[in-house]
């Protein structure tokens, strides 16, 4: 479903994304997995979102209804009302 035109469709702020796809690119592929074939990301490939929005994003993406899953106590409101 595409956003009412409108609504601009964000991803986060474009330079943030940048310097996440950077810190992954600079540390994670060369400290904590040397031998691992290398994993580059761009910023197209990062989404910057309010913790409602990812765990909505999350829960629709890997759970079908009667999924049984597992969450934290306490944690956010939204979770247990999408869980």
């Amino acid at each position: 479903m595409l956003p009412h035109p409108a609504t601009p469709c964000h991803a986060g702020n474009p330079e943030l994304r940048e310097a996440i796809a950077q810190v992954h690119n600079d540390t994670w592929n060369a400290q904590t997995h040397p031998n691992a074939t290398p994993s580059f990301v761009t910023a197209n490939d990062v989404m910057v979102l309010a913790p409602s929005e990812g765990i909505l994003l999350s829960m629709m993406t890997l759970c079908t209804p009667g999924s049984h899953i597992v969450v934290t106590y306490p944690g956010y409101q939204s979770l247990y009302q999408v869980a």
